[in-house]
């Protein structure tokens, strides 16, 4: 084995920490909350970290782009400088399979290393990783990659029996050491490790010596793992299940929190807010009480967080609106009570999710984000008829964060699918084989191609949901729309029409566009006036969207322009 040949050499030269060097890499997650933990961690023990960022966030954009070769040649070029005595790759999808292997792959070529894969797809498909790495961490890994490191560094190779949650290959065979209990005392694990020094960013055929987390203008954190609730396509309780936890929830402490904040803010100057990245955000009063008061004394600025509805209380919700809450998602999944209940295991009723808006409203969050599943097979027609009708009860304005329904390995819906006949072990291969595009295309809600024989009414759901986000547009005015639409192939074809460009305007910006319009606007004393007519700017950027698609189109017919 590799890694035996290297321990040994390790041990003869009786090499002190400091000179061990360990490489992580994360893809396509420039965030990487667990891998710099892991990396503060090993520097506060006395190694050598360098940390490479294989790309940007994995959540966007919908067509991610590839490892080229010239990546893979810069890689290369920079594991020969750093010359690691480990490497570490974080995975964190299994949309991600593909190109773990094909990093492993690339660096196995060139450089004799043993490497490391740990994260969230490494815990729940281990079998599918062991052949492509020399170790395997199940399960949180700050411990277990410290002991790694100790071990090889010492060539003590017997003492690997004894690190928990470490899958190895022993005389052979493939060693299963037991789970290792998660750390119960958050406040043990030391800050985010963010710094310039020996990190590298990898990205668009560059390589540039950088920490990505220092140019962003939000700093992204937790306040505790884990989650309460049991979704039926989430891959949470088999990482508990991993961990031994069983869905316990760890808070930190307000006070680590904020000390961690005070910290991002001497260190990232284009810091504007904080984005709290929690499954839930704790709202234990008594923590809750602690932890704004701390904030709006020792950091001041906006922040986001995600809540369940059935979490979200007035008291925690003005509490937090006071020290600074901005925006907050909230994962309701479907508007059909039935798809919740039956289908995602959910144990919301329409009452609270209504509820939750009204709060939201009440306690004047800016930003609120609904987050929706949608055009999967166990949808039925009453169902998408249901989730509108809630969608038009909801209070406030929000905006919609709609996708499709991604069959993710080993989870309770994907093995229903399975029973039911809805996917194959064909299909679900494509997870691991597909690669990321691809993945990521069938994961994120776009806008279907329309075939030419297609009924628009079969398209239409998405765009009336998405009309929803409008509140000078009534529910009565919807409510007609749809009917229209799902009577008349005509008429739905016409609402797509129109909400697509809509839906393209989105992003938009017409002031860089249409910039002599704008100053006239501001000019003329118009803003307030707009301010308090949406309805007014809607029309206006409908017939913008509308002059820009046919200029558009005028461009492409003419001479020497190729479509």
């Amino acid at each position: 084995m590799e890694s035996e040949v290297l321990a040994t050499e390790l041990k003869a030269t009786g090499r002190d920490r400091a000179s061990f060097h360990v490489c992580l890499i994360s893809l396509y997650n420039s965030i990487a909350p667990g891998l710099r933990i892991i990396s503060a961690l090993l520097k506060r023990e006395g190694y050598t970290v360098d940390f490479v960022f294989l790309h940007g966030n994995l959540s966007t954009p919908d067509h991610p782009d590839p490892f080229t070769s010239t990546e893979r040649d810069l890689l290369v070029g920079l594991c020969r400088e750093l010359k690691p005595d480990l490497i570490g790759i974080g995975v964190t999808s299994s949309f991600l399979h593909l190109l773990m292997r094909d990093v492993v792959a690339t660096i196995r070529k060139t450089i004799d290393v043993p490497i490391l894969l740990g994260g969230i797809h490494v815990t729940i498909v281990p079998e599918r990783c062991v052949d492509h790495a020399d170790y395997l961490c199940i399960g949180e890994g700050e411990a277990t990659i410290v002991k790694l490191a100790e071990c090889l560094r010492t060539g003590n190779l017997r003492a690997l029996r004894d690190v928990p949650g470490l899958v190895y290959r022993e005389d052979g065979k493939v060693r299963w050491n037991p789970e290792r209990c998660p750390v119960k005392n958050l406040d043990e694990l030391p800050y985010q490790d963010i710094d310039e020094a020996g990190k590298y960013l990898l990205e668009s055929d560059r390589l540039v010596e950088v920490d990505p987390i220092l140019e962003q203008s939000c700093y992204p954190t937790y306040a505790s793992r884990g989650c309460p609730f049991n979704c039926s396509f989430c891959s949470r309780d088999l990482i508990n299940d991993a961990s031994g936890l069983r869905r316990a929830i760890r808070f930190r402490s307000p006070e680590h929190v904020i000390g961690e904040l005070e910290a991002a803010k001497q260190k990232c100057l284009n810091m504007r807010s904080v984005r709290l990245w929690d499954d839930t955000f704790p709202t234990r009063l008594s923590w809750l009480r602690e932890f704004t008061q701390l904030y709006k004394e020792r950091v001041g600025l906006p922040f986001e967080i995600w809540l369940h509805p059935k979490s979200v209380r007035r008291e925690a919700v003005c509490m937090l609106k006071e020290a600074g809450l901005a925006s907050v998602d909230i994962g309701i999944e479907s508007g059909s009570q039935r798809v919740r209940r039956e289908i995602f295991n959910r144990p919301e009723k329409q009452e609270d999710v209504i509820a939750t808006s009204h709060v939201l409203a009440d306690c004047g969050i800016e930003r609120v984000t609904f987050d929706l599943i949608l055009e999967h097979e166990y949808e039925r027609l009453a169902d998408k008829w249901e989730t509108l009708d809630l969608l038009l009860r909801l209070k406030g304005s929000f905006k919609l964060n709609m996708h499709g329904l991604s069959y993710l390995p080993k989870t309770a819906l994907t093995e229903r699918a399975l029973k039911d006949g809805f996917i194959t072990e064909d299909e679900l291969e494509f997870v691991f084989d597909g690669g990321l595009e691809a993945n990521m295309l069938h994961h994120r809600w776009v806008k279907p191609p329309r075939p030419n024989n297609a009924d628009a009414r079969g398209l239409i759901w998405p765009r009336l949901y998405f009309l929803t986000q409008y509140p000078f547009l009534s529910p009565r005015v919807i409510r007609s729309i749809a009917r229209w639409a799902s009577k008349s192939k005509l008429v739905a074809g016409a609402v797509i029409c129109v909400v697509d460009m809509l839906w393209g305007m989105e992003e938009w910006r017409p002031e860089l566009e249409y910039p002599g319009l704008v100053q006239r606007v501001r000019r003329g004393g118009l803003e307030p006036f707009l301010r308090a007519h949406p309805g007014v700017v809607f029309i206006g950027r409908l017939i913008l969207a509308f002059v820009r698609r046919v200029r558009r189109s005028l461009i492409r017919l003419e001479p020497g322009r190729s479509t």
